[in-house]
C-alpha cells in the first residue's frame, strides 16, 4: 500500500508542476499527508482543492473525513452535506454522514444516513454498521443482532474479532480475550484497524492507547474516538498524547480545538466538556 501511495504522490506532484490548481492532484497529496500524520498540511491542501473545484464532491467528502476525525464535527457535517448535494448516490458519503451524526449523538439522523449508505451498496448492503448506531443509542439487543450478522466478504479474522467484541460487550471480564486477539496496531491505515478502534471505543476501553502504543504515526484516527461511549477516555493525558502522534494536536493549534474540547492554554486542551 505504501508503494502505491508513493507512486500516487509522485504523479500528483508532476501534475501540480504543470497545473498548480489541479483539484485531483491536490486531493492525492492531501490524502498522502493525512496517512503520514501531517494533518495540518492535509487540511490546507483539502481547502485548496475545494477552492480550486467547489463542485467536486470528493473534495468535500474527504475533507469531511479529516474534520470528523479531528473532532470538528459541525464543520464536517457542512462539507458532507455539500458532497451529498453534489452527488447523492455515493454510498461512502452517506456513511461518513452517519459517522458524524454518531459523534454528535444524533442517532435518529445517524440511522437514516446509515440506511441510505447500505441501500446504495455499502458493505454489500449489510446493515452491520446500523448495529453500531443502535448500540450508541442504548438499543443494545437490536444493535447486537445486526452486528452478529457481519457483512459479505468478511474474512475469518474479522469474524473472530467481531464475535469476541460482542462477547466483551456482554461480559467485560472477556475484554482481555478480545484484546489478545487484536494485539497491537502499527498505526497505519486499514479497515480492520478502524473496525477494531470502533469496537474499543464502543467498549469505552482504555485499551485504545495500548493498541496504538507502538505507532509513531497514528494514521487511523476516525470519528469513533468522539463517540459518547469514549468520553471518559478523552479526559486523559493518554488521549491527548495519542492525538499528538496522529498529528491532530498540531492541526488543532492551527485550526482550533475540537467541538468537544476546551482550552484556556493555547498549547493544551481538555476534552471533557
Amino acid at each position: 500500500m505504501q508503494e502505491g501511495l508513493e507512486q500516487a504522490l509522485t504523479a500528483a506532484e508532476k501534475a501540480l508542476s504543470i497545473s498548480p490548481q489541479s483539484a485531483e492532484a491536490l486531493l492525492i497529496k492531501a490524502n498522502y499527508n493525512e496517512t503520514h500524520c501531517n494533518i495540518a498540511e492535509a487540511g490546507r491542501l483539502y481547502k485548496t482543492a475545494i477552492a480550486a473545484d467547489p463542485a467536486d464532491p470528493t473534495a468535500h467528502h474527504w475533507y469531511a473525513i479529516l474534520l470528523a476525525a479531528a473532532g470538528h464535527t459541525t464543520t464536517a457535517l457542512e462539507h458532507v452535506e455539500t458532497a451529498k448535494s453534489l452527488d447523492p448516490l455515493i454510498s461512502a458519503v452517506h456513511g461518513i454522514e452517519a459517522e458524524i451524526y454518531k459523534a454528535l449523538g444524533d442517532y435518529t439522523q445517524a440511522e437514516k444516513s446509515q440506511r441510505a449508505s447500505s441501500s446504495l451498496g455499502a458493505f454489500g448492503g449489510s446493515l452491520y454498521r446500523l448495529g453500531v448506531v443502535y448500540l450508541l443509542a442504548g438499543e443494545t439487543e437490536k444493535g447486537k443482532a445486526l452486528i452478529e450478522k457481519g457483512w459479505p466478504g468478511e474474512d475469518p479474522e474479522q469474524t473472530l474479532e467481531r464475535e469476541l467484541f460482542l462477547q466483551a460487550l456482554d461480559n467485560p471480564e472477556k475484554e482481555n480475550l478480545f484484546e489478545q486477539q487484536i494485539g497491537k496496531s502499527d498505526g497505519s491505515f486499514s479497515y480492520e484497524t478502524l473496525d477494531n478502534m470502533s469496537y474499543i471505543a464502543l467498549l469505552g476501553s482504555d485499551y485504545m492507547f495500548e493498541y496504538l502504543s507502538e505507532a509513531d504515526c497514528v494514521a487511523v484516527i476516525d470519528a469513533s474516538v468522539w463517540y459518547e461511549t469514549f468520553r471518559e477516555q478523552r479526559k486523559t493525558p493518554e488521549f491527548f498524547e495519542m492525538m499528538e502522534r496522529a498529528g491532530m494536536v498540531e492541526y488543532w493549534r492551527e485550526y482550533g480545538w475540537p467541538d468537544d474540547c476546551a482550552s484556556l492554554d493555547p498549547t493544551l486542551a481538555e476534552c471533557d466538556s
